[in-house]
């Protein structure tokens, strides 16, 4: 799926007033809409125009990144002010839109947390090597991760900060469950968060404890991880412009050009 040119709503012959991308259904092309020159000339097998009056096409012109016409009319001899694109066997219609989608976290997960979610059967030390892994990546001052399912794990537990201070790092990590009810940190995330032996647990909450009530990193219920997760630095300009550039491209990658980012989360 590659995006093309522009608009949502067709009046068959002039549509200026709309402007959002369209997609092309085709494996095969290579497309980069960042390059369409100020005049475009599209043939296609299918153009949707979401017009029920005219419900497809077979000619697309657009300029300015307007288009200008949609129908079925001959394919226009060649100018230069023009670029011509053949999209014969594919199917084109109007660029995706999602009302209901969490756009920058979606960006801030994807390049500041390591995904351990996992369809198949896992171990502790696939886990810790994935965190290791990414540990050697991120620039972020924290290990972030999620998606963790004692289900899916062979010992059939989920990794403790033993486990987690395995990582050669200095830095601290929290994973969260994928339920996002649990919350896993190494020892160093639990000491600048200064739980310990004596903390008692949070109201609604639990510490997980070793045999010695010592914390295991592990923190149940959302009070007792905000006890580590209000250490964790806030991202900054930079990184949040990163994200959402980031998330744009593999939005449109997938034919997704518009969306409305729900509560800014």
């Amino acid at each position: 799926m590659l995006l093309l040119g522009s608009t949502w709503i067709f009046d068959t012959l002039r549509m200026k007033d709309h402007r959002i991308p369209f997609n092309v259904f085709s494996p095969d092309i290579q497309f980069d809409f960042l390059k369409i020159s100020l005049k475009i000339v599209v043939e296609a097998d299918r153009i949707y125009t979401m017009n029920p009056a005219s419900p497809n096409a077979r000619l697309m012109i657009a300029q300015d990144g307007f288009i200008q016409f949609a129908g079925n009319a001959p394919f226009p001899s060649e100018s230069e002010d023009a670029t011509y694109y053949d999209f014969k066997g594919c199917i084109i219609t109007p660029g995706l839109i999602d009302s209901h989608n969490h756009f920058l976290h979606t960006g801030l997960g994807s390049l500041f947390t390591v995904d351990l979610s996992t369809f198949e059967e896992t171990t502790l030390d696939a886990i810790i090597g994935r965190i290791q892994e990414f540990a050697r990546k991120t620039d972020f001052p924290w290990i972030l991760g999620g998606g963790l399912n004692e289900r899916r794990i062979k010992e059939g537990r989920l990794p403790t900060a033993l486990d987690l201070d395995r990582i050669d790092t200095n830095k601290s990590i929290f994973i969260t469950h994928n339920t996002v009810h649990y919350g896993i940190c190494n020892t160093t995330a639990l000491r600048i968060a200064q739980v310990s032996k004596e903390t008692p647990d949070p109201i609604g909450a639990k510490i997980g404890r070793f045999s010695d009530d010592e914390p295991n990193g592990i923190l149940y219920e959302p009070v007792a991880m905000d006890l580590v997760r209000k250490h964790i630095p806030t991202f900054s300009k930079e990184q949040y412009k990163r994200a959402l550039r980031d998330t744009s491209k593999r939005y449109l990658a997938e034919g997704l050009t518009c969306v409305k980012d729900t509560g800014g989360t």
